[in-house]
């Protein structure tokens, strides 16, 4: 039993940058990188196509493909998607899942997702934001995890 505590407390005393980070999990996880995956591949049309209504309400296929170009503010390869965390939302029930991107340029951005709870494919997306990456998660993009994108331009 100590030997497990002594454990643990080295873990701790670890850099953020010498533990490998762990994504949570949950499927939607899976379903949200799927969709960005065609982001990442400038399927735009598809990615439009795939996500629900809700997310196409109130504009149309150029203005949203422009708006998610510039809020990404790249369009190099991504070399690094790792998801940081989920949230469960309510009215009506939904999971928000939040991400850090990196491009081949350097850029980093933080992505979020949101899906209903019960998600079966990445057409139940319903909602996309892109920004600054969340802080506070040190750099997973930099312990060893790459995208799961190949071959992306």
């Amino acid at each position: 039993m100590r030997l497990l505590f002594a454990l643990a407390a080295l873990l701790l005393a670890l850099p953020v940058s010498a533990r490998k980070a762990q994504e949570p999990t949950l499927p939607q996880m899976n379903l949200a990188r799927n969709w960005l995956e065609l982001l990442d591949a400038n399927r735009f049309e598809q990615a439009w196509t795939e996500a629900a209504q809700g997310l196409r309400s109130g504009t149309d296929l150029a203005r949203w493909t422009q708006s998610v170009r510039n809020a990404r503010h790249s369009v190099a390869a991504v070399t690094c998607r790792h998801g940081l965390a989920f949230e469960r939302l309510d009215n009506p029930p939904r999971i928000a899942v939040l991400f850090v991107t990196e491009f081949a340029d350097g850029h980093r951005i933080g992505e979020k997702v949101t899906l209903p709870a019960e998600a079966t494919q990445a057409a139940d997306v319903t909602a996309y934001r892109a920004g600054p990456p969340a802080s506070g998660h040190g750099d997973p993009c930099n312990s060893g995890h790459t995208a799961t994108t190949e071959g992306t331009p």
